[in-house]
C-alpha cells in the first residue's frame, strides 16, 4: 500500500489554521489530511504543542508583570497563540497528540513514566479512540488456556457461535462497531452497532436488533471484563480504579514501531474481574496499534490471552455499520 500523499499546500494550511484564517473547505482538507496520514498528524500535534507552550509562556509573563505592578504588557495577537478559535474537531484530533508528546519527552529523559504520566497517556488514547476515524483490528488468541485450542465451530446449529480467534473488529468513534466472526463452514456471524441500534446477522434466519447498544457487544474482546474497546471512555474507568499504570518506551529498531510507546496496566487485586494485565502499544497521535489482554478470567474453556492488532485506518463508508449492509432485504427483522 502506497504512503498517503500530503497536500501540496500542507504547511500553508497549517500556518493559516493557527492564524484562524482557514475557510471551511480548507479546514475540511486539513482535517482529512490529519485523519489520513499519521505523519501529518504527528507534525500537526507538534506544531500545536509549540503554540500551546507559546501561549502559556506569554500569559505567564503577563500575569507576572501584573503581579509586580508593571502595568499592561503587549500580548502576541490572540489568534496566533490561543486555542479559542480551534474548531471542535481540532481539539479532538490534537489534544491526544499534544499530551502524549509531552509524556514522550518525560519518558525519553527519565525512563518509565510515573503513574500520573500514564494516566495522561491513557486519557489521550481515549481521546484518539473517540475520533470519527474508521479502524480495523484483527483479533488473535495468544493463549488458549489449559484446555488448548478449541475446535472450530462448524456452523450456527443449536444457536452456537464462532470464537473470536481470527475475527475482524471494525470501530468508528466510541459507539459504532462491527465484529465479523467465521464458522468452520465458511459462513459469517456478524454483530455490530450503528450508534442507534445494536444488531446481529447470523448466516440464516431473522436479523436481531435492539435499542440496547451493548446487546450484541458481548463477544467483543474485553467486553465481558468491563473493558470495552468500542467505548474506551467507559471501559478504561476500570483501569484507573483497579490497575497500576505505567508508561514506557518501546525499544525497537523497526522503523514502523520505533516511535511507539507502551501503556501497561496491572491488576491490583483478584476481586476485579478484568484481565491480569493490559498492554497498549500506541503512536504519537494516541492511536492504539496493538491491544493485548493477558490473564483473562476462566470462561468455559475460553482464551486466557488475546491480541488486537491494527490492520489499517480508512473510510468504510456511510452504511458499513448498519445491519442491512450485511444481508439482503428479504431477511426478516426481529426486535429484542
Amino acid at each position: 500500500m502506497s504512503a498517503p500523499q500530503q497536500p501540496d499546500d500542507w504547511q500553508s494550511l497549517c500556518d493559516r489554521y493557527f492564524d484562524g484564517d482557514l475557510t471551511s473547505d480548507e479546514q475540511q482538507r486539513l482535517n482529512d489530511a490529519i485523519k489520513r496520514d499519521p505523519a501529518i498528524a504527528r507534525q500537526f500535534a507538534q506544531a500545536m504543542m509549540f503554540h500551546d507552550r507559546l501561549h502559556a509562556e506569554v500569559q505567564a509573563q503577563a500575569v507576572d508583570h501584573e503581579s509586580r505592578g508593571k502595568g499592561d504588557v503587549e500580548l502576541v495577537p490572540a489568534a496566533r497563540v490561543t486555542t479559542s478559535r480551534v474548531s471542535r474537531w481540532g481539539w479532538a484530533a490534537l489534544a491526544a497528540g499534544i499530551a502524549v508528546l509531552v509524556s514522550f519527552v518525560f519518558i525519553e529523559r527519565h525512563g518509565p513514566a510515573s503513574a500520573s504520566a500514564a494516566v495522561v497517556a491513557l486519557e489521550k488514547i481515549i481521546e484518539s479512540a473517540k475520533l470519527p476515524i474508521d479502524r480495523i483490528y484483527r483479533v488473535r488468541v495468544t493463549d488458549h488456556g489449559p484446555s488448548g485450542q478449541q475446535p472450530l465451530v462448524f456452523s450456527g446449529a443449536n444457536g452456537r457461535k464462532p470464537g473470536v480467534d481470527g475475527a475482524e473488529l471494525y470501530v468508528r468513534g466510541h459507539d459504532k462497531f462491527v465484529l465479523i466472526r467465521q464458522f468452520g463452514n465458511g459462513t459469517r456471524f456478524v454483530t455490530g452497532c450503528d450508534g442507534q441500534i445494536g444488531w446481529a446477522v447470523p448466516p440464516k434466519g431473522p436479523i436481531h436488533v435492539s435499542r440496547d447498544l451493548r446487546r450484541f457487544r458481548r463477544a467483543v474482546p474485553g467486553e465481558k471484563e468491563e473493558l470495552p474497546f468500542v467505548d474506551m471512555s467507559a471501559g478504561f474507568d476500570e483501569l484507573r480504579r483497579g490497575y497500576m499504570l505505567e508508561l514506557a518506551p518501546v525499544y525497537d529498531t523497526d522503523t514502523a514501531t520505533k516511535e511507539w510507546h507502551r501503556f501497561t496496566a496491572i491488576k491490583r487485586a483478584a476481586k476485579h474481574r478484568g484481565p491480569e494485565e493490559v498492554r497498549i502499544w500506541f503512536d504519537t497521535t494516541g492511536v492504539a496499534h496493538r491491544i493485548e489482554l493477558r490473564g483473562l478470567p476462566p470462561d468455559e474453556g475460553g482464551a486466557r490471552s488475546l491480541l488486537l492488532e491494527l490492520v489499517e485506518q480508512r473510510d468504510l463508508g456511510e452504511t458499513f455499520f448498519q445491519h442491512d449492509h450485511y444481508h439482503d432485504a428479504a431477511r426478516p427483522i426481529e426486535w429484542e
